[in-house]
């Protein structure tokens, strides 16, 4: 059930398009397993001073400040609404790292934050995460 109403959540943030398949409100054993990597994941907070003039509005339009959930900034190889996963928990790509990270050795994540101190707390980790496409 909690699949389902995931599913039909995403439906409603991510316009639909021919590269975003789960507006077609594919089931989710629909997703296979893409990759395994161990990347670097900051974090960060909608904030003025931690991202442009419209910080709540993310690259993919999502406004995330009034639809609070599970969001990160994924480097530009992966289409908005890929689903990352780590710590037991799944993540929407719906943000951009800046375009100066795409050229690291380890692909950089950054996953979102509503309040400063826990992304200060969060720091910067390197995790075993797990890429979903659509099967």
């Amino acid at each position: 059930m909690s699949e389902l109403i995931t599913l039909l959540f995403l439906a409603c943030i991510f316009p639909a398009t021919a590269q975003n398949p789960i507006q077609n409100h594919l089931p989710i054993n629909q997703f296979k397993l893409y990759e395994e990597k161990i990347v670097k994941i900051s974090a960060y907070t909608p904030s003025i001073d931690e991202c442009d003039s419209t910080p709540c509005i993310s690259a993919s339009g999502v406004n995330v400040c009034k639809k609070r959930g599970r969001w990160i900034a994924c480097p530009r190889k992966y289409s908005f609404g890929t689903v990352v996963g780590f710590d037991n928990l799944n993540f929407y790509c719906v943000d951009r790292k800046n375009i100066k990270h795409d050229w690291g050795k380890i692909e950089e994540f950054d996953k979102l934050y509503y309040d400063r101190q826990e992304a200060l707390n969060w720091g910067i980790k390197y995790k075993l995460i797990r890429i979903y496409e659509y099967n």
